[in-house]
């Protein structure tokens, strides 16, 4: 079982992309990333730590609801369909003013606000 890590917490995400903004809550814990955001759309993943290279490794599923568009795009998915993504983050993520970020379904500026 994972070790809690000094990021675990929920955080509060605003997200902006090429079609307009979003919103949605993360929880990072031992390892693992649940969350949601406005549109209905499910989050789960994990994360780790590299400190040799101050990043955090991330990996999610997003579960894209059917008919809402994307921030990234302004395309809706064509039904419930599930994005894959791998990215890392910097250490220092959360005190940042954004976090910008090259996804499959598009480019999309973050801003991490710590709730808890």
């Amino acid at each position: 079982m994972p070790e809690s890590t000094e990021f675990d917490g929920f955080y509060a995400i605003y997200y902006q992309g090429e079609a307009g903004p979003g919103l949605g809550q993360i929880q990072l814990t031992e390892g693992k990333i649940i969350g949601s955001d406005v549109t209905g759309g499910i989050w789960d993943g994990d994360f780790a730590i590299d400190a040799v290279h101050e990043l955090i490794s991330c990996e999610i599923t997003i579960q894209l609801p059917k008919g809402t568009p994307l921030a990234t795009t302004g395309a809706p998915p064509v039904g419930n369909e599930a994005a894959n993504m791998r990215f890392k983050l910097p250490l220092d993520f959360s005190t940042r003013e954004y976090v910008a970020l090259e996804l499959p379904i598009g480019k999309v500026n973050v801003k991490f606000k710590r709730i808890r």
